[in-house]
């Protein structure tokens, strides 16, 4: 949920955070000897590790040329290009951001654009994509884009405004649904009148995970999430044992 707290708290509590990560690894594997010839003794104990990164990040960011790693240093020609569903390469995703330009991209023969979130506050700001374009905003544009070219495919730069989803992804995971409140985008119900409005801390949700992953206390979380009230709307984002 974008806004709601400032970068030093979000460091702050992404530092505490990796702490405690640290710890719950050390914890789940206390005999770890370094072996040259294969794996350190007791990394099967470890069941989990979580990785926090950047918006607009990927796994071959970080690790891509990691050694080991099933990056991009291993992928192959093919697998790097960009095609368009017809099965031509793309040589980049044309951005989009009204109707005028949706038609015209659609007309010269592209299939797929980019609702880009870069262009939508450039033409309705004059300015650069600091996070002033509302959810409602971007979902504006991508009405008219739509509209002026229904046959296109687009994919849609959607993560906008003060209030934001967070999706949860895994074998644990009792997916498949909404959980929280969700107060639809009448005017009357929208942050200003504009934004999708906040309801869950964020912090909330990465508590719902931690507590049963790694058995912490409620002393350990509050170390790990100073300041985190438990949301019981949020309860049975885990599938039980």
């Amino acid at each position: 949920m974008k806004r709601s707290y400032g970068p030093a708290l979000f460091s702050s509590t992404l530092a505490r955070f990796s702490s405690a990560l640290t710890l719950c690894a050390a914890v789940s594997a206390p005999a770890m000897a370094a072996d040259p010839g294969g794996p350190p003794d007791g990394i099967d104990k470890i069941d989990t590790v979580v990785v926090i990164f950047a918006e607009n990040r990927a796994f071959d960011t970080l690790y891509g040329h990691f050694p080991g790693a099933d990056g991009i240093d291993k992928a192959s020609k093919e697998s790097l290009e960009q095609r368009d569903r017809d099965g031509s390469v793309l040589k980049e995703l044309p951005p989009v951001w009204d109707g005028l330009t949706a038609k015209l991209t659609f007309e010269a023969g592209f299939k797929t654009a980019f609702l880009s979130g870069s262009c939508v506050a450039a033409s309705r700001l004059g300015g650069p994509d600091l996070d002033l374009v509302s959810f409602g905003e971007m979902f504006d544009s991508f009405n008219m884009v739509r509209g002026a070219a229904p046959d296109l495919i687009v994919l849609a730069d959607g993560d906008h405004g003060h209030g934001n989803a967070m999706w949860l992804i895994g074998p644990g995971v009792a997916g498949g649904r909404w959980w929280g409140e969700w107060s639809g985008l009448a005017a009357a119900n929208l942050h200003e009148q504009r934004d999708v409005p906040v309801h869950h801390d964020f912090r909330a949700v990465l508590a719902q995970l931690l507590r049963p992953t790694f058995g912490l206390t409620d002393a350990q979380l509050a170390d790990v999430l100073p300041d985190t009230r438990w949301d019981a709307r949020l309860d049975g984002l885990l599938q039980q044992a």
